[in-house]
């Protein structure tokens, strides 16, 4: 494959692709496999997405033996995109949203501990259902999330992971020394959600014992936390997950729980925004570590990056990556000036 040139831009100078394109289709494959991933066509002021894979479509995947097998995209890969990135709701989000709303009435104030697994899905700053200022932050979340950071590909996986894929190689290489998936999804997820909530002011709480790798025991570690605070400084806490299992450690501690439910795999199409489609092409190339939006490669983890926020453009085709670029430069100078463009 012939890349003709690179540029390097954040999440919402995606924007620019997307002019780009305009009322074409985006369609959205992962390279390694050519796996098509998704479609999305301009609809009005906003974009009309469907999925172009199923979970079979990931079970035909030829994957090396071992943990190394995850390291390659699952169909609940890209249904945690859909719903990191805002677009695809919690099935019973509606329930959750008027419990929610209930308990602001109540005299006590309450606060809102957000579960690690809500915090990669950026439950907060996609809904607002929840002011960060009403986020009570457990530390045990923060180090659940730091403990998976740094996981990185060393030269023994990459030759695994070479030895399966059957197209681009050449571009595994690229991924020495770069984050696995499991760090991808806490740096460019987790981090940027924690980032969000702390800087909005919400309570930060100290867990009543140190983290480890122990689910479960790390789970308890959080609900007794919210008893702790509850005495400590006379307020209500509620758990939200969305994991089943926290409820029941929150009915044995007397803590209430909102749980939501995770999407069902069966997806139809779905309408985004243009901010919310530029967060899934992040999302997925987050996850994926590279992901081809029609002519151009977009990957998460490069040589040289440093930083987070920043994404690598590969172009397959010049003319597109002429008019990027002058775009590129026209909203840079645009900013530099303190115009919004």
């Amino acid at each position: 494959m012939q890349v003709a040139q690179e540029a390097t831009a954040t999440e919402d100078e995606l924007q620019i692709l997307l002019n780009i394109y305009g009322e074409g289709p985006i369609e959205a494959t992962y390279p390694f496999t050519n796996t098509p991933l998704l479609k999305a066509r301009s609809e009005g002021e906003d974009y009309r997405i469907t999925l172009a894979c199923d979970k079979g479509c990931f079970d035909r995947i030829a994957r090396p033996p071992g943990p190394l097998a995850d390291e390659l995209p699952s169909f609940s890969d890209i249904t945690e995109c859909l719903t990191t990135s805002g677009i695809l709701p919690f099935d019973n989000q509606r329930e959750a949203t008027n419990r929610i709303n209930q308990l602001r009435g109540l005299r006590r104030k309450v606060f809102f501990c957000v579960d690690t697994n809500l915090v990669y899905r950026h439950f907060v700053s996609n809904w607002r259902l929840v002011d960060p200022r009403d986020v009570l932050l457990v530390s045990t979340v923060q180090n659940e999330v730091e403990a998976q950071l740094n996981y990185k590909y060393d030269r023994d996986q990459l030759f695994s992971l070479k030895s399966v894929v059957p197209f681009d190689k050449q571009l595994v290489e690229g991924l020495l020394n770069k984050r696995m998936k499991t760090s991808r999804k806490a740096a460019y997820f987790a981090m940027s959600e924690l980032k969000h909530i702390r800087n909005g002011g919400a309570l930060i709480a100290d867990a009543p014992g140190q983290s480890g790798s122990d689910k479960e025991a790390n789970d308890l570690l959080m609900v007794k936390a919210l008893r702790q605070v509850e005495k400590e400084r006379a307020v209500y806490p509620v758990m939200l997950t969305a994991d089943s299992m926290m409820t029941t450690l929150c009915d044995a501690e007397g803590i209430e729980c909102i749980y939501l439910k995770m999407p069902h795999d069966a997806i139809g199409a779905a309408c985004a925004s243009p901010d919310r489609l530029r967060s899934l092409l992040f999302s997925l190339a987050a996850v994926l570590g590279v992901v081809k939006v029609n002519s151009v490669l977009i990957y998460s983890e490069y040589r040289g990056k440093d930083t987070l926020e920043m994404l690598k453009i590969s172009f397959l085709h010049r003319e597109t990556m002429t008019e990027f670029t002058r775009g590129l430069k026209i909203c840079r100078e645009l900013l530099a000036l303190g115009i919004d463009g």
